[in-house]
């Protein structure tokens, strides 16, 4: 999956998309309010591509690690990073690799050699943050099998973090935001083994998480545990938008023709 992905955005980041160096208008928002008052600090942008937010922050006296699965998308950062005349950050800043090797595990994060005293927990609620409110996925889509790599103990931290979340949002009317939450619970749930939490969650999700409620079926197959992924169509199903194609690939489940592909 993640040399799929890399080579889909190394052909983006070739044919010139993508390459805006327009931040977000949620990052500057977010700056003005929350960071325009205080002292330039180290920040990590994920999923970086082009480099804008990376630079943007640089302008603003910011220390910035940018990683990202592209090399195609990490050469164009570094131009952007010389023409910006930021080449006194261009090679410290921008760094090659995927994104599952450099996303910190446990402990602190290290950047140009320097530690960061970045509490753990603040990484993965601000991790997952950003995957509740992206916009455009660029960051989810390079998260597959990141999850499973954590120890029992992020996991469950991750997992409290999101339900803690979905309630909150569901308190302030924020509903598409908790649905993403509850998504990216049963994502980790699958990545993490966690079984015993398979059926609450696929009932909880329903028809409309679709896609998740194959993955935690998948993640039974492939575990061995049949009737497990059964007893996921079985919680999720119901009346609802994909309720017909989830009961076309329980079928599929069901006469041992499985496959997760949506497409088949």
């Amino acid at each position: 999956m993640q040399l799929d992905e890399k080579a889909r955005w190394n052909r983006k980041y070739s044919e010139g998309s993508h390459t805006s160096l327009e931040p977000d208008p949620f990052l500057v928002t977010a700056y003005d309010e929350f960071f325009s008052a205080r002292p330039p600090g180290i920040a990590l942008d994920v999923a970086g591509g082009a480099g804008r937010h990376a630079l943007w922050l640089a302008d603003r006296g910011w220390k910035v690690k940018l990683i990202d699965i592209s090399e195609v998308g990490i050469e164009v950062a570094r131009k952007n990073a010389d023409k910006a005349n930021h080449a006194e950050h261009s090679a410290s800043t921008v760094m090659k690799g995927s994104i599952s090797a450099d996303l910190p595990q446990t402990g602190d994060a290290r950047f140009d050699g320097q530690s960061l005293a970045l509490d753990v927990s603040v990484f993965f609620h601000d991790l997952l943050t950003l995957l509740i409110w992206e916009d455009y996925g660029l960051t989810s889509d390079q998260m597959d099998g990141y999850f499973e790599r954590l120890t029992s103990e992020a996991g469950d931290l991750c997992m409290d973090y999101l339900r803690q979340q979905i309630e909150e949002l569901k308190d302030d009317d924020l509903d598409y935001q908790a649905e993403k939450a509850l998504t990216w619970l049963g994502h980790i749930a699958a990545e993490q083994n966690r079984f015993e939490r398979f059926e609450e969650l696929a009932q909880e999700m329903g028809t409309r998480a679709w896609q998740r409620i194959i993955v935690l079926a998948d993640r039974a197959v492939k575990k061995r545990k049949r009737k497990l992924a059964a007893a996921v169509f079985e919680a999720a199903l119901g009346p609802g938008m994909h309720e017909r194609f989830l009961r076309e690939k329980y079928e599929q489940l069901k006469n041992g023709k499985w496959n997760p592909d949506p497409r088949k």
